[in-house]
């Protein structure tokens, strides 16, 4: 069991008895897990308030910063692998979707596909949740204004999907999404009934 507290990543064994503490502090300030996701070869990665991504070697109590250029002052906020592909897609605070190859040269290891724009035609501001849905693949990913779905195309890239019919109006935040078992997508929101 993992449980990420301010400063301090920590691993607990079955019967409730912590193993080990990853200490999450750099420069005296404290630090926290944004998310986790655990690959299906069982690579664990997190994503960290302090704008990086880390690898996770549970058996050798041991974390590593991936570092590169092109996730500079990004701060990722959720994670999960790709249904087909083995790579990730990341949730960013403020800098849209990224794509991430652990698998890739440093170089292209992360690519960064901008925020959409909204109806109004301005650029949305804070992506909150994304997720990838079971029927046609899309990500789909809510913000403080509206819900948005991209379609992976055959490069690997993304490509907004026109979803205004689901989005009656302007300034709807949204919060988390989830996909079910069945294929289902269910969005829960802050100011408007959840759906």
């Amino acid at each position: 069991m993992w449980v990420s507290i301010s400063g301090h990543f920590l691993k607990y064994n079955t019967d409730g008895v912590l193993c080990h503490s990853f200490d999450l502090i750099k420069n005296n300030t404290p630090y926290r897990v944004n998310s986790l996701c655990e690959s299906r070869t069982g690579e664990i990665y997190l994503t960290l308030n302090s704008k990086e991504v880390c690898s996770l070697y549970p058996k050798e109590n041991l974390m590593e910063s991936i570092r590169s250029e092109r996730l500079n002052g990004m701060e990722p906020t959720g994670i999960f692998q790709d249904m087909k592909h083995d790579y990730f897609w990341m949730l960013t605070w403020n800098n849209g979707i990224v794509r991430f190859n652990p698998k890739a040269s440093k170089d292209s290891m992360f690519v960064s596909f901008p925020l959409p724009k909204k109806t109004l035609g301005s650029t949305e501001e804070v992506m909150l949740y994304h997720v990838q849905d079971s029927t046609l693949g899309y990500i789909w990913a809510t913000s403080l204004r509206s819900l948005h779905a991209f379609r992976i195309t055959e490069q690997d890239s993304l490509e907004e999907v026109d979803i205004s019919y689901l989005n009656p109006s302007e300034h709807q935040m949204l919060n988390e999404i989830i996909n079910d078992d069945h294929g289902n997508l269910w969005v829960s929101a802050f100011d408007r009934p959840s759906f």
